[in-house]
């Protein structure tokens, strides 16, 4: 008899199974996870070069990063998007999409694509063709999760469109209202809100000329919160003083004085205008007037126009146009005899909750070749109206943000003071480059961005 112990039949059998089971266990993989596709993509057009470098894609990316290893990005002729699917872009070479990066960000609003990047066909990306843009989701463990693809909704197409860029570099100074002066240099005096919300006047401003290269020299003694400003025919500048109820001038020989104004009294001067016959016209934010001072000093209330007037401006037939820095958002026209109609009003906005007086509604007005064209500052827009009252966007994405590109699709901040070049090419916007969140009513730093404008 054997004196080896033989171990239980079912611990032997335990024995026997527990390589296989082993396998089978390391070989399973869990149920995937999925994690969706990106959605919102937006394409935008921030060139005029006529090919990839033009273009900008931006998408919103899933919650969960996890699992993700990169994105891939492809420009699809639009004739061949609705065939696209995942198991082609699975199996897209590398030389037919760009890549992403799962942490990647963005400068400012999206991923920037170069000159030679190829359609999904290996054709350069050109002007002729409209395309459709996907963005496939990798996983980077496929046994976990399957890889997504969404695809944009629009077809697009590269054209030759208005450009926003940076005209001058951010300034420690308040933006406001911008005058084209002779020889196609910029005037705006520095205009600080927290000094106008608080009607603080401790604190002084100087007048700004702003040269070609965008540089900003003081022409100026040093004034208090300065607002509207225009030049009269032989370009003598006038220039509000808006706490000290006066206009400062700057005679054409260099010189500033105070304009002299007998009869009708001005509270709190913005908004100037000066007709060919040099008579000046002033928005008083305080009495709601406008106020007419004639070539010989007399000043008379030409028209009651309501509360909070700030920029004016006129057309060819003598109406003057006036915008309303209130929670309405109007423009007024006011007749050559004086009457007063409301004739548009552009969106307004505000945050929920917010308690300090609001001073950042709209900004200025300036006619230019048949229609009027207004800052938007609560709602970060320019506005194109007409003397019938439509109102369209004209220069930004209606978010409030550091501006490039495209005009329709440029963010833009607190857009205050308007100016057209002399040949009209060119419209220039004062505004601010703070984007804290929390600093809702900011005008500096200061800043001037330019928009080439094309046929």
């Amino acid at each position: 008899m054997s004196s080896v112990k033989r171990a239980p039949q079912f611990l032997q059998l335990l024995i026997l199974l527990f390589p296989i089971l082993f396998i089978s266990c390391e070989g399973e993989a869990p149920d995937p996870i999925d994690f969706g596709p990106v959605s919102e993509i937006i394409v935008m057009d921030n060139g005029n070069v006529g090919n990839g470098s033009d273009i900008e894609v931006n998408f919103k990316k899933q919650l969960d990063l996890n699992n993700i290893g990169e994105f891939h990005l492809f420009a699809i002729k639009a004739s061949k998007a609705t065939a696209f699917s995942l198991e082609m872009a699975n199996d897209m070479s590398a030389d037919r999409y760009t890549t992403i990066q799962r942490d990647e960000t963005f400068p400012v609003k999206g991923k920037v694509l170069t000159a030679q990047t190829t359609d999904t066909d290996g054709d350069v990306i050109n002007t002729n063709e409209s395309y459709r843009f996907a963005i496939l989701t990798v996983a980077e463990d496929s046994r976990a999760s399957d890889n997504t693809l969404a695809i944009s909704e629009e077809d697009f197409q590269l054209k030759v469109n208005n450009l926003l860029t940076d005209h001058t570099r951010e300034q420690e100074i308040g933006a406001s209202s911008l005058l084209m002066g002779p020889g196609g240099q910029l005037w705006m005096g520095d205009y600080n809100i927290h000094r106008h919300i608080s009607s603080a006047s401790d604190t002084s401003y100087r007048i700004y000329r702003i040269t070609d290269d965008g540089s900003f020299i003081g022409e100026s003694s040093e004034y208090q919160i300065l607002a509207g400003n225009a030049f009269d025919t032989d370009y003598n500048l006038y220039q509000s003083d808006l706490f000290n109820s006066r206009i400062i001038r700057k005679n054409i020989g260099g010189t500033f004085d105070t304009l002299v104004a007998n009869g009708y009294p001005i509270f709190e001067p913005d908004g100037i205008y000066v007709d060919a016959n040099k008579n000046i016209f002033i928005a008083d934010q305080e009495a709601g007037n406008i106020v007419k001072i004639d070539p010989d000093g007399v000043s008379s209330q030409f028209a009651f126009v309501g509360k909070s007037p700030r920029g004016i401006t006129a057309d060819t037939e003598g109406n003057l146009y006036v915008t309303h820095n209130h929670e309405k958002g109007e423009i007024s026209k006011v007749s050559p005899d004086g009457t007063v109609s409301v004739i548009a009003s552009i969106p307004v906005s505000i945050p929920e909750g917010y308690v300090v007086e609001y001073k950042m509604w709209t900004g200025y007005i300036v006619f230019h070749e048949g229609d009027l064209y207004v800052a938007g500052m609560s709602s970060d827009r320019i506005y194109k109206v007409s003397l019938d009252g439509e109102v369209e966007a004209f220069v930004g994405s209606g978010k409030r943000g550091l501006p490039r590109g495209g005009v329709r699709t440029a963010n833009l901040n607190r857009p205050i003071g308007l100016a057209f070049s002399a040949d009209g090419k060119k419209l220039y916007i004062s505004g601010c480059t703070d984007v804290t969140p929390s600093h809702t009513q900011y005008t500096t730093p200061g800043i001037i961005w330019v928009v080439d404008l094309v046929e």
